[in-house]
């Protein structure tokens, strides 16, 4: 737990303050990979889940790195890595919540209920770092944020960091297939101007 709230500190003092560029880009894939793991020893998969996939959108050749030394947690988030990786093959069985959802007899598209702000880091602030951040969720049957896929990145690391961190707090009335709430692609799009 201690272990976990240093290596939390560290990532939120690295997210603020990285600058743009490939390096920071892996050191902070690599941070959420051993928050991933972390999460996951204590027993919070589904935080460990959502760091994982924050780390891939980073770091993606996270994806080839041998777990196994850290036990059971280190196998766990294997396991849901070739789970995840293969759910993206099957990306069919979720509906996109674009226009072919609204299009397809039944269904409606999910709704935002609660959205949280996402802040401007310093590092952003002094790179004059402007831009939109375009990801893709999975909005769940409960009408969470899950899965982010990061379709175009800002230039600034922490930005992007902060912007998917602000993501998870979102919850959404679902999307529904005939009444019933069914698990949807969703798109958003996170803005970032400074004002001058």
């Amino acid at each position: 737990e201690k272990a976990l709230k240093r290596l939390e500190a560290v990532l939120e003092d690295y997210a603020r303050l990285a600058g743009p560029g490939a390096a920071n880009e892996r050191n902070l894939g690599t941070i959420l990979v051993h928050r991933a793991i972390a999460e996951q020893a204590l027993g919070r998969a589904e935080d460990a889940r959502w760091s994982w996939d924050l780390a891939v959108n980073f770091l993606p050749m996270a994806h080839t790195f041998d777990l196994s030394p850290f036990g059971e947690a280190g196998r766990a988030i294997l396991e849901y890595a070739s789970t995840s990786a293969t759910e993206k093959g099957r990306r069919g069985e979720i509906l996109e919540s674009g226009g072919c959802a609204n299009c397809l007899p039944g269904v409606t598209a999910p709704k935002p209920t609660k959205t949280v702000r996402p802040r401007y880091t310093v590092a952003a602030r002094q790179f004059l770092v402007e831009g939109a951040l375009v990801v893709r969720v999975v909005v769940d049957a409960e009408g969470r944020v899950r899965s982010p896929e990061v379709i175009e990145k800002l230039s600034t690391p922490g930005l992007s960091y902060a912007a998917l961190t602000a993501l998870r707090g979102w919850r959404f009335e679902p999307a529904t297939l005939d009444g019933k709430p069914i698990p949807v692609y969703y798109t958003l799009t996170v803005n970032y101007r400074l004002h001058k």
